[in-house]
């Protein structure tokens, strides 16, 4: 239950975060795709959350975040303003947090026991244009 709550409230943040922009005013994103691992395993039935960080000297928002789900195998899509187009160029904290799947709850748990040992750790990446595949790389 406390890992479901955490993802609840990690999505509703990001989401209240990202509202609060011009609807019409989009930065430029660059795609990005990867793998998340926790212990060397791929894992699937989490949302990877990009965040970006102010730009330095601004006190401006530093852009929407990035989400995408990670499917079977670890792989993972980002979209910020529309689906698969990327994130917002500059560096992100890259959260983690188990995706709330009311019809696949024996999936749920898989995800919850596999990233119990990585989950609260995060992550710095700097997505510039033209990036390559990422591998996220959890509990080393």
């Amino acid at each position: 239950m406390p890992l479901r709550m955490t993802g609840i409230l990690s999505l509703l943040i990001l989401c209240i975060a990202g509202c609060n922009r011009d609807s019409n005013y989009k930065m430029k994103t660059a795609p990005v795709t990867g793998i998340l691992t926790c212990k060397g395993t791929p894992v699937s039935g989490v949302q990877v959350i990009f965040s970006p960080h102010a730009k330095e000297g601004s006190s401006s928002n530093s852009g929407k975040a990035a989400m995408g789900s990670t499917d079977e195998n670890g792989r993972f899509t980002l979209s910020t303003y529309q689906l698969n187009d990327g994130a917002v160029i500059g560096t992100h904290t890259v959260s983690f947090a188990i995706d709330y799947n009311p019809d696949s709850p024996d999936q749920q748990k898989q995800s919850e026991k596999q990233m119990v040992p990585c989950l609260k750790e995060t992550l710095e990446v700097d997505v510039v244009p033209a990036m390559e595949s990422l591998t996220l790389e959890l509990g080393k």
